[in-house]
């Protein structure tokens, strides 16, 4: 009887990658270091930080550095990282663009070991690490989100620990997670729980789990900013079974106005949404159902259709991780014959991102901050910073304000009473003809014109305004500055309780 070799070309080239783990190393290596060029390389298309978040970042940063302390106290790892870049580096905002995309390449590496662990295949190693190397996702959240991201890479590397035969990295990576982000955090003790579950762990290793959840409520009292008990009534106020939404859709109508969602965006969108119902699918035929459950679980709990949706709020960062993680799945299967489907979809995913990271463009997903800077600049002539406390300003150029003059500025009304002298506010959506219209000769003379539709005002001045338009009952003038650009709500007390 005739036996078949198995020597064709496709088997050859997998028996000789899958004997060579090293060679697994170099591919993770490269894929990141790409990874990490194409992402500083989007970063670097503007001379200002990139996101809406990024000067707070910088102003926690440059506050520990030059007076020992940050402004906010927190202790995730991002800020140690960040500080270490920017030792060597000089400039806080390269520092800033560096620490981001390093972060990107680090999390190519992390979806290359987590596939090499889970699947123990080098195709589907290089598959996630291309996936990731393409994802204009991915470098949109550089930009964004790089504290988030750092909890994504964590979090993925706690999901490599637990098929790693070393235990202790389960106990390392679940650690680092607590001092990564909040809500890679959750999804860490979610699935970790999950999977212990679903693995019918034995009843040392549940005293073990037990143990170590203590251990991070303990750890929560301790630091600040990390799970904290008000981030639950923040979750409790936006769920509503009112707030019905798929989110993928929701994404793309309301953040694609204005052409901010590329083709390539759009496709990977769509992919990633279609590979989450299909992992579901998926599990009527594999046996690795206690591995893939957790998975499709956590990015099920991601696309949560009732929480409140807004471009700020958390189903859209909810959303952002989703379209991340949603391929992870794809690890729990072991190819056998359809390694060249496997190939060629890596190779077009490198191809492609040649093209897909010019799909973030600053002018399109950044805050104007050259306006801001000009506005920044226009108020330092206009007030000596001896005689200001605070100023109220909205999101992006409160922080930059603040880094730029180092006086204190926020997109929240004080909840402490101060002097009203000293508070005042950059105002925008206004005609001058407005101004003189609802202002006292007096209040208008105090009253400083910074660029088109800005102004620099005192608060109380600004809020006996608001009172007039009110009695005269101008509601379309009213709706047009109650705006999150005139910023009108107190501090909530969930960012009180992280000052602490």
């Amino acid at each position: 009887m005739m036996i078949r070799k198995p020597n064709t070309g496709r088997y050859i080239i997998r028996n000789f990658f899958e004997k060579i783990p090293l060679f697994d190393y170099l591919a993770a290596i490269v894929l990141s270091v790409i990874s990490y060029k194409l992402r500083l390389q989007s970063l670097l298309q503007t001379e200002f930080a990139n996101g809406w978040d990024a000067y707070f970042y910088l102003v926690q940063l440059k506050s520990w550095i030059e007076e020992g302390v940050m402004h906010s106290p927190d202790a995730s790892l991002v800020y140690p990282f960040m500080r270490f870049v920017q030792y060597f580096v000089g400039d806080y905002v390269i520092a800033y663009k560096m620490s981001a995309a390093i972060l990107a390449g680090a999390f190519t590496f992390s979806l290359c070991v987590f596939a090499k662990t889970w699947s123990r295949s080098f195709l589907v190693l290089l598959l996630l690490g291309a996936y990731s190397v393409f994802s204009p996702q991915l470098t949109y959240f550089t930009a964004q989100y790089p504290k988030n991201l750092l909890g994504l890479v964590l979090f993925v590397l706690f999901l490599a620990s637990l098929k790693s035969k070393y235990k202790w990295l389960f106990i390392f990576f679940l650690a680092l997670n607590f001092f990564g982000h909040r809500l890679t955090m959750a999804l860490t003790l979610i699935l970790g729980f999950l999977y212990a579950t679903f693995q019918q762990l034995e009843a040392k290793h549940w005293y073990l789990v037990g143990t170590l959840a203590l251990c991070v409520m303990a750890l929560s009292v301790l630091f600040p900013s990390l799970l904290n008990l008000s981030d639950v009534q923040r979750i409790q106020e936006t769920f509503s079974l009112e707030h019905l939404h798929f989110s993928p859709y929701t994404f793309v109508i309301d953040f694609g106005d204005g052409d901010r969602i590329s083709p390539f965006w759009l496709f990977e969108i769509i992919f990633t949404t279609a590979l989450f119902f299909v992992g579901w699918l998926y599990l009527f035929f594999t046996e690795e159902k206690r591995s893939l459950l957790p998975l499709l679980f956590v990015s099920a709990i991601l696309l949560c259709p009732f929480f409140e949706w807004s471009l700020t709020g958390m189903s859209y960062r909810f959303f952002l991780v989703f379209v991340l993680i949603s391929p992870l799945w794809l690890a729990t299967t072991k190819p056998q014959e359809g390694g060249a489907w496997l190939l060629f979809f890596a190779v077009a995913f490198l191809v492609a991102s040649i093209f897909s990271n010019t799909t973030y463009q600053s002018d399109l997903h950044d805050p104007n901050y050259a306006r801001y800077q000009e506005v920044t600049k226009k108020v330092q002539t206009h007030l000596p910073q001896d005689y200001t406390q605070l100023i109220i300003a909205h999101n992006a150029l409160a922080e930059y304000f603040t880094f730029q003059t180092g006086i204190d500025a926020m997109p929240w009304l004080p909840e402490y009473q101060m002097n009203e002298h000293k508070l005042w506010r950059i105002a925008t959506g206004l005609r001058y003809s407005q101004l003189r219209h609802y202002l006292t000769d007096q209040e208008l003379g105090e009253t400083h014109r910074l660029t088109v539709r800005y102004y620099l005002i005192k608060e109380k001045y600004w809020q006996k305004m608001l009172q007039r338009i009110n009695e005269e009952n101008d509601q379309d003038l009213l709706e047009k500055l109650n705006t999150w650009q005139n910023p009108s709500r107190l501090r909530p007390d969930f960012l009180l309780q992280k000052k602490g």
